[in-house]
């Protein structure tokens, strides 16, 4: 919404509730930093991600519940809840993935950071069975263990566009670059 607020409506229309920064600055961040860059519902369908351009992710509930903030650089935000809703991924402008472990209290802390990309972030993906997370930048697609150690690098062509890519259910990383109209596929 142009003041800033995710709004929550269900699938008839009927409005939920209002998603509004709780430091009473009318929306998701302060100022013009709390532009709402995306949404992720959780796989257990109870919480919903909201990723601001301050680089904050917050986590509500339905209610329209502040459960927790996970803080980030301003800027440009991916983030992904892992399959089984327990961990959360976040890349942004700094380049350092972040994994925070989510707790059944609902406050969150962070586990570990991922460091290692130089070109502008883009994208962060948990594998089916959260044992691997995927990151690409504006020239690598990383692979780390569920620990946080880097398995593969693979360099992107230098196109400059945003790669689009994702694991597929028998852990092949599948890429598809916009400009050459190609797709790659690997094996792990």
């Amino acid at each position: 919404a142009g003041d800033r607020a995710a709004r929550l409506w269900d699938l008839q229309g009927n409005h939920l509730a209002e998603l509004n920064n709780p430091d009473g600055q009318g929306g998701l961040g302060e100022g013009s930093r709390g532009e709402v860059l995306g949404v992720e519902l959780s796989p257990d369908r109870k919480k919903l991600a909201v990723g601001s351009k301050s680089g904050d992710v917050y986590l509500w509930n339905f209610q329209g519940r502040l459960l927790s903030k996970l803080e980030g650089p301003p800027g440009w935000l991916d983030f992904r809840f892992s399959s089984d809703g327990t961990r959360m991924a976040t890349f942004g402008t700094d380049n350092v993935v972040r994994i925070w472990k989510l707790n059944t209290n609902n406050q969150s802390e962070l586990e570990t950071e991922l460091k290692g990309h130089v070109g502008r972030a883009w994208k962060v993906e948990f594998s089916h069975d959260d044992r691997q997370i995927i990151t690409s930048d504006s020239r690598t697609i990383k692979l780390w263990d569920d620990k946080g150690n880097q398995i593969i690098n693979f360099l992107l062509p230098d196109t400059g566009f945003n790669p689009l890519r994702f694991f597929s259910k028998n852990h092949q990383i599948i890429y598809r670059n916009n400009s050459e109209y190609t797709v790659y596929i690997w094996e792990i």
